[in-house]
């Protein structure tokens, strides 16, 4: 009873009433306010049905209960007639607005239809023509301050948003950085290995070679010939009085010759160009892979996740419909759902990103590697990132 009376008694604050129960008297109850707007009707049609009134908005810290939100109509100071809040008040941050208007025109119009109900009910009744304008009207304001809540809330939901997205980042970063330095140096060994092993391009001679005739080989001095000893037909010979490479004209070791570049020589400070040194109190850039979310669009052909070589950075998007979704859960982009698929989207990118390198260091893989790459790329990191699923 004495909760109700609170409530119910804010509309009289200023009129100097007292109110006992139980010998204990009873205060209005004041909300805590942050912020207050005063809002007139236009001039035209609403201004004219509705006289000159003055509707006050206020918006709360804390968010209200059903029963203290919306607008007090009065009629004359203290005469509460209804309590309006035009459906706005059940939307998202309407429960933190609540306002008061005294509209005496809502006793002017048809005799035969009530401005509001003779039951208590505290309602409107919009088929009167000066109440459903007033229901109109509030609904419009207390939408206006609904809309700049929503709009300051998500503001300041982005930096901190913001930085939430960061700390699961960087923890997906750290696994896959701690697989991609062993499967980089993997990579780069199959590389060489490649590398060493690729034929030497052949030119076909203009006739096929006789099946009896000795094997055509190379010396161990450079000169090509047969096993028969015999000098190749048509082969260069080189010239006895000129100087075989890597000799000067005097027959001295020559290390490159005419053409070579000079002997490189160290240069002092070399150290500090390859590495370059941040300003005081900055960071030295960081290497590996790096894990990002960014708004990519949420269309049809938007993908799910990209790898960016010029960041070197796997990119979730946070529009792509399923992501979206996850970040509207529980716990929001912190929550289990968001991190799980979070997760489960960089992994995937990550193998593909893992076999497509394969493939760039060995062209000769085909699909049935590439395929390979993937699902054991999927298995080692899955396998590393256990503690993850484990929060």
């Amino acid at each position: 009873m004495r909760h109700h009376l609170e409530r119910y008694l804010t509309t009289y604050r200023n009129t100097g009433a007292q109110v006992f129960l139980d010998g204990i008297p009873v205060e209005p109850w004041a909300p805590s306010v942050r912020a207050t707007r005063q809002v007139t009707p236009p001039p035209g049609p609403l201004a004219d049905a509705l006289g000159d009134i003055v509707l006050t908005i206020y918006t709360t810290a804390e968010p209200l209960d059903p029963d203290e939100r919306g607008v007090s109509v009065t009629i004359g100071a203290g005469n509460l007639v209804a309590r309006e809040g035009a459906g706005v008040t059940t939307k998202e941050w309407g429960n933190y607005l609540f306002g008061e208007v005294d509209c005496p025109a809502l006793e002017t119009g048809p005799e035969n239809v009530a401005a509001f109900g003779s039951n208590r009910d505290l309602k409107l009744n919009p088929e009167h023509p000066v109440a459903g304008a007033l229901v109109g009207f509030i609904g419009w304001a207390l939408e206006e301050a609904r809309g700049e809540l929503v709009a300051d809330y998500k503001r300041a939901r982005q930096g901190v948003e913001a930085q939430r997205l960061k700390a699961t980042a960087e923890e997906i970063a750290q696994i896959l950085n701690a697989d991609f330095t062993e499967q980089a140096a993997r990579l780069e060994a199959i590389a060489a290995n490649v590398q060493r092993r690729t034929s030497v391009p052949a030119h076909a001679g203009p006739e096929q070679a006789d099946p009896d005739d000795p094997a055509f080989i190379v010396s161990s001095d450079g000169v090509p010939g047969r096993s028969d000893g015999t000098a190749a037909v048509g082969a260069d010979l080189p010239d006895p009085t000129e100087p075989t490479p890597g000799t000067s004209p005097t027959g001295d070791h020559d290390p490159g010759g005419d053409l070579a570049a000079p002997a490189g020589q160290p240069e002092t400070g070399g150290a500090e160009q390859v590495r370059p040194v941040p300003a005081a109190g900055g960071q030295r850039p960081r290497g590996g892979l790096q894990v990002e979310y960014e708004h990519l669009g949420g269309l049809d052909n938007a993908p799910r996740s990209l790898y960016d070589s010029s960041r070197t950075s796997v990119v979730i998007n946070l529009d792509h419909p399923a992501i979206e979704a996850a970040a509207q859960t529980d716990g929001g982009v912190t929550g289990v759902a968001f991190k799980r698929l979070s997760y489960e989207v960089a992994f995937t990118e990550y193998a593909l990103l893992v076999a497509q390198m394969e493939y760039e260091r060995n062209p000769e893989i085909d699909a049935s590697d590439a395929l390979f790459e993937v699902r054991h790329t999927l298995l080692r990191i899955t396998s590393r990132s256990a503690v993850l699923y484990a929060q």
